[in-house]
């Protein structure tokens, strides 16, 4: 919008009824852009983590708000419900080992006890981890000279031995898990195994298990998208990361018991479809309404709840409406719902009892 001329009291003393009608008229649609724009900055500036979808690393500097939770006060008291099984340690009937404790003379009187039959015994159980090491098989083949033909025959090794000295396939998975599942960075893992094997691989090995893995593991990921793809309801999200300092973005298509993922170097469009995940989806798209999903034509879409009440709490403390205090309690009861009907559709126990977060 274009600003306005500035004017001076003989200019409007002199100026026509029309002229000024048209000035007010112009002033008014001007303030009305103003005051939409100093909204929408204030409400910029009013948003955080704990009233909004914004990552908490978006609070910058300034103080943490307090996460405000959706829990209704005095429904459940913190410490563990009655109804919920606790995971205690209980004693085993047959430990891996047994240590006996004596008693070889009286505490109080000092009289010999050791040829005093034993009355009782009291059973105390620790459950620890033994200390660990690295197993070595060595394979050997045997060498023979052929008294048929002279020549010499070697015993075939074992397709997974194809050099003199290496890791096996266990310990190899589980450099894999560290680094892939648990996100343990190279340097300190090769640290971690060295202090709890004695081993501290290279990590151009750890980095060929990976490679190794993912491309084993792509049928299964083919087979993963496919079923994803004639899902009738899947969720869609994306999260930054870093890839060697650059930001990157990780996508994500996943249902109940399905997940895909994918990198790319751009958040939107053009990025699903070079991942080609959600190109041949033709069921319902489940996100935060970001607008690069709803250029997806060829299926329908529905906000995510999650989102919804990340957003209540400040549509509340901005225009003090009451409607958005009281569509979470809403929103729970409709999935309270749902997730019972999937349980017994399943067949899977639930907790009726057990609070909604």
């Amino acid at each position: 919008m274009s600003k306005l001329p500035l004017f001076s009291r003989e200019n409007l003393e002199s100026a026509s009824k029309e002229e000024l009608i048209t000035l007010i008229l112009q002033m008014q649609q001007q303030t009305m852009h103003l005051e939409e724009r100093i909204q929408n900055l204030e409400d910029r500036l009013a948003k955080n983590s704990s009233n909004s979808g914004k990552p908490p690393s978006s609070d910058g500097l300034m103080k943490k708000p307090v996460p405000k939770s959706l829990r209704e006060s005095g429904q459940r008291k913190s410490r563990g419900q009655k109804e919920h099984k606790g995971e205690t340690l209980e004693m085993i009937d047959e430990p891996d080992h047994l240590e006996v404790h004596s008693v070889q003379e009286c505490t109080h009187c000092q009289t010999d006890l050791s040829i005093v039959a034993v009355r009782e015994v009291e059973k105390r159980q620790m459950f620890n981890i033994p200390p660990v090491r690295v197993e070595v098989t060595e394979h050997q083949a045997e060498m023979k000279c052929c008294p048929g033909c002279g020549q010499q025959v070697r015993g075939q090794f074992p397709a997974a031995m194809s050099h003199a000295v290496q890791y096996g396939n266990c310990i190899l998975a589980f450099m894999v898990y560290l680094n892939a599942y648990q996100l343990i960075p190279m340097r300190r893992m090769v640290e971690l195994l060295g202090d709890f094997y004695g081993h501290m691989p290279s990590q151009a090995l750890i980095q060929s298990a990976n490679q190794r893995l993912a491309s084993e593991i792509t049928p299964t990921l083919a087979a993963i998208v496919e079923q994803l793809q004639t899902a009738p309801v899947v969720h869609g999200d994306e999260t930054g990361m870093r890839i060697e300092g650059e930001l990157h973005w990780l996508h994500n298509v996943y249902t109940q018991f399905l997940t895909a993922y994918g990198v790319h170097a751009k958040r939107g469009y053009e990025a699903m479809m070079d991942l080609g995940i959600l190109t041949a989806f033709t069921g319902r798209l489940v996100h935060d309404g970001w607008k690069p999903y709803l250029k997806l034509k060829a299926c329908s879409h529905a906000l995510c709840d999650a989102y919804h009440l990340r957003e209540l709490p400040f549509v509340f403390e901005r225009t003090q409406q009451a409607w958005s205090q009281n569509m979470p309690q809403l929103l729970f009861y409709q999935y309270r719902v749902e997730t019972l009907a999937f349980m017994h559709d399943f067949r899977v126990p639930f907790d009726n009892n057990y609070p909604l977060e």
